[in-house]
């Protein structure tokens, strides 16, 4: 991986935040957090909801605190990230109760500096 932030690790840990849809692309963001950990070990901290957050804990404040202290965000969006459905079989990307709006939004109050940087994984033509 030819990650520009490769360079700033050092002996403490930096913060990662991975932000997804369980709908669209669980399977792939499992596959870039493993990659992350085995490339990275523990100089990297990484948050991922479903390791993460403690049972019973709230999620808007556990998101919140870990949104405090990230240093990077990745954003995981696969081909239906706009079109997946919440638990209620409706298409929540965009409104108040999305999840990862309210992580995005979050991060863009908490992190003013931003880089984009699109990656695309590849494809299997067998």
């Amino acid at each position: 991986m030819g990650l520009s932030w490769r360079m700033q690790m050092s002996s403490h840990n930096s913060n990662v935040f991975v932000s997804y849809r369980h709908a669209d692309s669980v399977a792939h963001t499992g596959r870039l957090v493993d990659a992350l950990r085995n490339r990275y070990g523990d100089a990297l901290e990484i948050f991922r909801d479903i390791e993460s957050i403690t049972p019973g804990a709230s999620i808007e404040d556990t998101i919140e605190e870990k949104l405090r202290r990230t240093r990077i965000l990745i954003l995981v969006i696969g081909p239906r990230w706009l079109e997946a459905l919440g638990p209620d079989s409706e298409r929540h990307a965009g409104e108040e109760s999305d999840a990862v709006r309210m992580e995005l939004e979050t991060a863009i109050r908490r992190m003013p500096r931003c880089r984009v940087q699109t990656s695309c994984l590849p494809v299997c033509r067998c």
